[in-house]
């Protein structure tokens, strides 16, 4: 497309990072996934590792169906900087994703013990128990994240909302919804 054209001659130029992860989303968005991979590569050669785009690299190599090449990718960021929650739930993502559950829950688990007041790693461990369908596992993160001032009220009330209308589940976890 025309606006892939023009950014392709900006990020030639350019000497911010940004620019090369607007063309890498344009050029996704053009089903050339595998030339927004090429251009996330470049922009680590010219600027070092950048967390968010190693991480949409990440995404990019899964849709692509290069899974290996994903979680090794995650894993060197993970060894880079084990440190940073984030990191641990992108691998815990990859291994969910591809139906290593004990190594998700490890890794997010890993995640919370980085960062045992940050939001993300409990919202994350509770999105793979309802992926999972585990509802007492679900119930019972939700309840540390509801606990969580930085957690905003608005998406404490959305959730809720999606959680009061399955009666037949408020009526088997009564006491974790009342918890709640």
């Amino acid at each position: 497309s025309k606006a892939v054209s023009v950014f392709g001659k900006i990020v030639q130029k350019s000497t911010e990072p940004n620019d090369y992860r607007i063309l890498a989303i344009l050029l996704d968005g053009s089903r050339k996934t595998t030339e927004a991979i090429a251009i996330l590569d470049t922009a680590e050669v010219r600027f070092g590792r950048i967390p968010l785009l190693g991480r949409m690299r990440q995404y990019y190599l899964m849709k692509t169906g290069k899974v290996l090449a994903a979680e090794a990718e995650a894993r060197k960021a993970v060894a880079e900087a084990p440190y940073l929650a984030d990191n641990q739930i992108a691998l815990a993502e990859i291994y969910w994703l591809t139906k290593r559950d004990s190594l998700a829950v490890a890794s997010l688990k890993e995640a919370i013990a980085i960062d045992t007041l940050a939001v993300e790693p409990w919202v994350a461990l509770g999105e793979f128990y309802q992926m999972r369908g585990n509802k007492a596992g679900y119930l019972s993160t939700m309840e540390v994240v509801f606990a969580n001032k930085n957690y905003p009220l608005k998406e404490k009330m959305e959730v809720w909302r999606k959680l009061s209308g399955d009666i037949a589940s408020y009526r088997q976890f009564y006491s974790q919804y009342d918890a709640l």
